[in-house]
């Protein structure tokens, strides 16, 4: 018996979404929070997801890299770095999971410090890289270990980002713990706050504080600090890196 048309267009239709690949199937969008981290998800390299994000969200210290990041980002302030969302208006972006990578490198955009990473086994990158806007691209500056921060004394509330190469060498000249004196070793200070190491280095961003009366020293990471009392200006880190 003769097909007829119908029947036709029925076993072409089935065919053809037997065939499809499953990344090009819409996938209904997951109502994510500002927490939620790509590696909660199947980390199966080419799955991809839809993540939506409530206005008035919150940025994570929790990014790693740039436009390839490590599947243990917040995916929104991930999002917000690659400017394709907003904290104010939230927002729907999609994810693809790629390799991991060999490294992973910081940068400040959006008003969001993503950090240096070595190895990560996982990676996603955002599906509609198009929509990138960077509209807060400070000059990262090349530091080495004795830099300090005593030049931007006057510059209270503005911040200001330090790339330190690998092979750095810690002094003792690192005075509070979290709020630092702006005549510390900003590459000291920062790996005393576990966002870099000696080894490594890394990039951090700093924020210029008013003097306190006092700091409080401690010893982390290998690196001890010491207390002082009255200093004209401090800084302290923004975001939180992780500690090694």
């Amino acid at each position: 018996m003769k097909k007829t048309l119908h029947h036709v267009i029925v076993s072409l239709l089935f065919l053809s979404l037997l065939y499809t690949p499953f990344n090009t199937i819409a996938q209904p969008a997951v109502q994510a929070t500002w927490a939620t981290l790509a590696n909660q998800y199947n980390t199966n390299t080419g799955r991809r997801y839809t993540f939506s994000f409530p206005p008035g969200g919150r940025i994570s210290a929790k990014v790693w890299g740039s436009g390839v990041y490590t599947t243990d980002c917040s995916i929104a302030s991930a999002a917000v770095h690659a400017g394709l969302i907003s904290t104010k208006n939230g927002g729907t972006v999609t994810i693809e999971m790629v390799p991991g990578q060999s490294s992973y490198q910081g940068s400040v955009y959006n008003g969001v410090t993503s950090y240096d990473w070595g190895r990560y086994n996982s990676s996603f990158v955002f599906v509609n890289p198009g929509q990138l806007q960077q509209t807060y691209v400070p000059t990262v500056i090349t530091g080495s270990w004795m830099t300090k921060a005593t030049e931007y004394n006057n510059s209270i509330g503005q911040r200001f980002s330090f790339y330190f190469p690998r092979g750095g060498l810690v002094t003792g000249s690192v005075w509070g713990t979290g709020i630092y004196t702006t005549d510390c070793s900003i590459f000291s200070a920062a790996v005393h706050a576990g966002l870099i190491t000696a080894r490594y280095g890394g990039t951090v961003t700093i924020e210029i504080l008013p003097g306190q009366y006092s700091y409080k020293g401690s010893t982390r990471n290998g690196v001890k600090s010491s207390d002082w009392g009255s200093f004209v200006a401090s800084f302290r880190f923004v975001g939180q890196g992780r500690g090694y």
